[in-house]
């Protein structure tokens, strides 16, 4: 091997952590992250006559949003170097956009307690061995 370097299953992250605690400390958060995000559901509440943003008392909704962006089509097929046209279509889909992601719901579904706790010990205990195994020892 060039330099003196060989392969030595006692270091992680080029300390002399352990290979092992590395390996063991990775499986473990996935497994926890993988069972906590499991159980976690995602719903939205974005409706097209539902309000999408409030300014000043008024009420934009997803259908009057997109009011400009057929505006700004229109004008970029009309003309397609049309500065304003460009500006109305890119904002008027940059703030449709924002309105479906800031509606998105997150709910943890309902489980015994023993499983949370098992899903945190695996988080927790798997990122301690991992960074364990970054430091020397």
């Amino acid at each position: 091997m060039a330099g003196g370097d060989s392969f030595n299953p006692r270091n992680a992250g080029g300390t002399s952590g352990g290979v092992g605690s590395f390996l063991l400390g990775l499986g473990l958060m996935i497994v926890g992250f993988y069972m906590l995000l499991k159980s976690v559901y995602v719903s939205y509440g974005f409706v097209a006559w539902g309000p999408l943003y409030s300014v000043y008392g008024w009420h934009l909704t997803g259908g009057v949003i997109l009011i400009p962006t057929i505006i700004g089509i229109a004008m970029v097929f009309y003309n397609g170097s049309s500065v304003l046209g460009w500006l109305l279509l890119v904002g008027s889909l940059l703030a449709l956009f924002a309105g479906i992601i800031t509606s998105i719901h997150f709910s943890l579904s309902g489980m015994p307690l023993f499983d949370l706790l098992v899903m945190l010990f695996l988080i927790a205990g798997g990122a301690g061995l991992f960074i364990r195994s970054l430091r020397p020892s």
